[in-house]
């Protein structure tokens, strides 16, 4: 119930539902922080103070790593379901994640008329991001499928009824077009249709 949502705070050593909430929040706070100090400059010695700043953002960075992650190793912690249970679940969402923000930052650098060198700099980062997301992908599906614990829900995922949503979404729409269209070059509506289909998928 809503009245009892407090209780999400509650026993953060123990709790990883707990630890993310607190983790969240505080990443909220502290790029609302660093986006202010960009976008609306306070008035006096903070708006000078790069140093402060820059603090903000690197203690940022690191909230943002773990909220990144959370969401990985709470599933992880979840015993019952085996295909979950695994030290490659946080690594996935790292890389998936890593390569979402950077499509974001394309589509949206794209229309803000970011530089080209710099657009040129991201995709090429992000080629290298998708092939290790791949990868990843790759480990992670076969470890399950060798897993008699996990091996059914590999197996759904590769050839039940999750699999077209899998295979037409992550595979096809998440990186494989996305890849061949940055591997292409160029800007424009290629890199566009790039950050839209990885975005989807």
């Amino acid at each position: 119930a809503p009245i009892n949502a407090w209780r999400v705070w509650m026993k953060p050593r123990t709790s990883w539902i707990a630890r993310g909430t607190i983790i969240i929040v505080l990443f909220m706070i502290l790029a609302a922080v660093h986006t202010g100090w960009w976008v609306w400059p306070f008035p006096g010695p903070l708006a000078e103070n790069e140093a402060a700043r820059h603090l903000i953002g690197v203690i940022g960075a690191v909230f943002a790593f773990l909220t990144v992650i959370y969401t990985g190793l709470l599933l992880g912690y979840s015993q019952p379901i085996a295909l979950w249970h695994t030290a490659l679940l946080p690594v996935l969402f790292f890389v998936s994640a890593l390569s979402t923000g950077i499509l974001a930052i394309l589509l949206i650098g794209q229309g803000m008329g970011v530089k080209t060198v710099q657009l040129t700099l991201l995709t090429a980062i992000n080629l290298v991001v998708e092939t290790l997301e791949a990868f990843v992908l790759i480990v992670f599906l076969y470890n399950a499928y060798r897993t008699v614990e996990s091996r059914f829900s590999a197996k759904r995922i590769l050839s039940g009824v999750v699999a077209p949503a899998f295979w037409l979404g992550v595979v096809i729409c998440g990186l494989a077009m996305p890849f061949f269209l940055e591997l292409l070059g160029g800007h424009g509506i290629p890199l566009t249709l790039a950050a839209l289909l990885g975005l989807f998928g």
